[in-house]
C-alpha cells in the first residue's frame, strides 16, 4: 500500500514483529479521564448533604435499579430512618453504559414533565437544584423531619442545672 493510500483510511502503520507482542501497549495515548462527574457521583454527594442539612433525621440514598446492560439506572430517594425507613421516591435518573451524556430523569414524585433528557452535567446540577427546591421536596422533607420527632426537636433539651454547693 502506498503512502498516499495509508493516509486515506488513516491506517498507522503497526512496526510490531510476532516477538515484540509481549507486554506491548497497543491501546492509543488519546485515552484520557474526561473531566465531567460521574450522575451517580453527583447523587450521591447531594444525598450525604442532605443528611448534613438535617442531622440525619432524612436522609437521601441512591440505589442502582437493574434494568439490562445497556443502561445503568439510580433511583433517588428521601428516607426517615425513625418512621421505619419510610421513603419517597423522588426521580430516577438513566444513563447509556457507554455515554454518560445524555441521561434521562424519570419524575416519580415531583411534578411533570415525567420524563426530561438533560444533555451535559452543567445542566444536570440545574436541575437537580431545581428538583431538591420544588416544594414538595421541601413538603415532603419537612413533614419527615416533624413525623419523625413527635415530641419536637424544635425545642432544644435544657442543660442540667448545677448542684449548688451544700456546707456543712
Amino acid at each position: 500500500m502506498s503512502d498516499n493510500a495509508k493516509e486515506q483510511t488513516n491506517e498507522t502503520p503497526l512496526d510490531i514483529q510476532p516477538e515484540q507482542t509481549t507486554n506491548v501497549n497497543l491501546w492509543p495515548d488519546s485515552i484520557t479521564r474526561p473531566r465531567i462527574r460521574a450522575p451517580i457521583t453527583i447523587l450521591k454527594e447531594q444525598a450525604s448533604l442532605l443528611g448534613q442539612r438535617t442531622q440525619n433525621i432524612v436522609i437521601a440514598e441512591v440505589n442502582p435499579v437493574p434494568r439490562n446492560y445497556e443502561q445503568l439506572v439510580y433511583a433517588f430517594s428521601l428516607v426517615a430512618p425513625a418512621l421505619g425507613n419510610y421513603r419517597v421516591l423522588l426521580f430516577s435518573v438513566v444513563h447509556s453504559m457507554i455515554t454518560v451524556y445524555p441521561l434521562t430523569i424519570i419524575r416519580d414524585y415531583l411534578a411533570p414533565p415525567p420524563q426530561q433528557t438533560i444533555p451535559d452535567e452543567r445542566e444536570f446540577l440545574k436541575v437537580l437544584k431545581a428538583l431538591f427546591n420544588d416544594r414538595r421536596t421541601i413538603q415532603a422533607i419537612e413533614s419527615m423531619l416533624t413525623l419523625s420527632d413527635p415530641v419536637g426537636s424544635s425545642v432544644r433539651p435544657t442543660e442540667p442545672r448545677a448542684e449548688p454547693n451544700r456546707t456543712s
